[in-house]
C-alpha cells in the first residue's frame, strides 16, 4: 500500500513538472512572439516614414498567421501616407480587425485622403457603432473626412458634419483647428464667403484659435466672393497669422476689386515679416496694376521678379501696350518666343501695342507669324486686325492676308 502511495506520488510529482515545463515553454514562446511583433511593428512604422509601403504590406505575407492588430495598423498608418485605401480596405475583411476603432480610424482617415470620402463615410458609422474609446483617433477620422469633402467640393456635407461635431454630442469628436480650416476651405472653394467668415468668428468662442489655414481659407473665401476690403480686414485683424498663402489670396482679391495701392502695400508687408513673394505674388499685383491701367508701377514690379511664366508674361506684355511701348512689347514677345510657347492672350497686348503706335509694318509682319505659332486669332485680335486695315495704306494686301483666318 504504501508502496502504491510512493508511486502515485512520483507520478503526480512528474506530471506537475511537466506542467510546469509546459507553461514555462509556453510563456517563453508568447515573449518571443511579442518581441518579433514589436519588431515588425517598429518596422512597418519606419518603412511607412520612409515610403515603402509595398515593403511594409509584405511584412504582413512573411507570417499571415501571425496578425496582429497592431502591426496591421502599422501597416496600413503606410498605406494611409501612400494613398493606398484599397490595399488597406482588405486588410478589414477579418472580423477581428473590424472591431478595433484605431485600425477604422487609420483605415478611414487613407480613403479620406484618396477621396474615397464613401467607403470613409462607412467606416466612421462603424467606428461610432463601437462606441468609440478613443477620441483622439476618431478625430482624426473625421478631419480626414472634412478634407475629402472639401478636395471633392462638397461642402454641404461637411458644413453637416462640423456642425454635429460642434454638439458636443457623446458620438462625435469635438471639432479643432484642423477640422474648422477643412470647412473653412471647402466653403472658400463654393465662393460662400458668408458662411467660410462666420466660421472663423465661431472659432475663439469654440475654444479653438485660428491659425494660418483658416485665414488663408478665410481670405480665398472673400477672393472668391470678389469681397476685397473683407480680405484686407481679415489680414489686419490676425496680422500674426499672415503667411504667403493668405497674402496672395488677398492680392487676388485687391486684383479683382483694383486696388493697386494696397497691392502694394502688401508687398510691403511681406518685406516686414521677411516673406519673399513668389510668382503668384508678382502675376497678381501686376495684373491689379494692369487693371487700374498703372503700368508703370506694373513694371517696376516686373524688374523686381526673379522669374517669369507664361501669366506674368502676358501681364507684362499688357502693361507694355498701356504705356504704348511698343518696341518694349515686341523685344519682349520676341524673348518669348525662345523661353516658352505663347498663347494667343499673349500675341493681342504685343500687337495691340504696335497697332496703337501706328506701326502698321511690324504689326502686319506679326500677324504672318501667327501660322507658325499655331495659334488662332480671337475676337480680341480680329477686332485689332480691322483697326490696322482700317489705318493702314497696305490695305489690299492686308484685305489678303486677313482672308487666311
Amino acid at each position: 500500500m504504501r508502496q502504491a502511495v510512493r508511486c502515485a506520488d512520483v507520478a503526480l510529482g512528474r506530471r506537475r513538472h511537466s506542467s510546469a515545463g509546459l507553461q514555462s515553454a509556453l510563456r517563453q514562446a508568447e515573449k518571443r512572439r511579442r518581441v518579433w511583433l514589436r519588431q515588425q511593428t517598429a518596422q512597418a512604422i519606419t518603412l511607412g516614414r520612409q515610403g515603402r509601403w509595398e515593403e511594409s504590406l509584405a511584412l504582413l505575407q512573411s507570417d499571415s498567421f501571425q496578425l496582429d492588430v497592431k502591426l496591421v495598423t502599422a501597416v496600413c498608418g503606410a498605406l494611409q501616407r501612400a494613398i493606398a485605401w484599397q490595399q488597406a480596405l482588405l486588410l478589414l475583411a477579418y472580423d477581428d480587425f473590424r472591431r478595433d476603432e484605431r485600425l477604422l480610424g487609420v483605415v478611414c482617415a487613407g480613403c479620406a485622403k484618396g477621396w474615397a470620402w464613401q467607403q470613409a463615410l462607412d467606416l466612421l458609422d462603424a467606428q461610432k457603432a463601437l462606441l468609440d474609446r478613443s477620441p483622439r483617433f476618431s478625430l482624426e477620422s473625421h478631419n480626414a473626412l472634412l478634407s475629402a469633402w472639401d478636395h471633392c467640393q462638397l461642402w454641404p456635407l461637411a458644413l453637416r458634419l462640423l456642425g454635429d461635431m460642434k454638439r458636443s454630442e457623446a458620438a462625435e469628436p469635438a471639432p479643432d483647428v484642423v477640422s474648422f480650416s477643412s470647412v473653412i476651405s471647402a466653403l472658400a472653394r463654393a465662393a460662400q464667403w458668408p458662411q467660410a467668415l462666420g466660421l472663423l468668428h465661431e472659432m475663439k468662442p469654440s475654444h479653438t484659435e485660428p491659425n494660418v489655414m483658416s485665414l488663408g481659407a478665410a481670405v480665398s473665401a472673400c477672393d472668391k466672393g470678389h469681397m476685397w476690403q473683407m480680405a484686407y480686414a481679415l489680414l489686419d485683424q490676425m496680422p500674426e497669422h499672415c503667411n504667403l498663402v493668405a497674402i496672395n489670396a488677398a492680392l487676388s482679391a485687391g486684383g479683382r476689386g483694383n486696388r493697386w495701392e494696397l497691392a502694394l502695400g502688401l508687398f510691403q508687408l511681406m518685406s516686414r515679416r521677411s516673406l519673399q513673394p513668389d510668382l503668384v505674388s508678382y502675376t497678381s499685383a501686376v495684373t491689379c496694376c494692369n487693371r487700374s491701367r498703372e503700368w508703370v508701377k506694373a513694371l517696376q514690379l516686373l524688374k523686381l521678379c526673379p522669374g517669369t511664366n507664361l501669366v506674368l508674361a502676358t501681364a507684362a506684355l499688357k502693361a507694355c501696350q498701356l504705356g504704348a511701348l511698343w518696341q518694349q512689347a515686341l523685344d519682349r514677345f520676341q524673348e518669348m518666343q525662345h523661353t516658352m510657347q505663347p498663347d494667343i492672350a499673349a500675341f493681342n497686348p504685343c500687337f495691340g501695342a504696335l497697332v496703337s503706335a501706328r506701326r502698321w509694318l511690324l504689326a502686319l509682319q506679326l500677324l504672318e507669324l501667327l501660322p507658325g505659332l499655331n495659334l488662332q486669332p480671337d475676337g480680341g485680335t480680329k477686332r485689332l486686325m480691322l483697326q490696322a486695315l482700317a489705318q493702314s495704306k497696305r490695305w489690299q494686301g492686308s484685305l489678303q492676308l486677313m482672308s487666311n483666318f
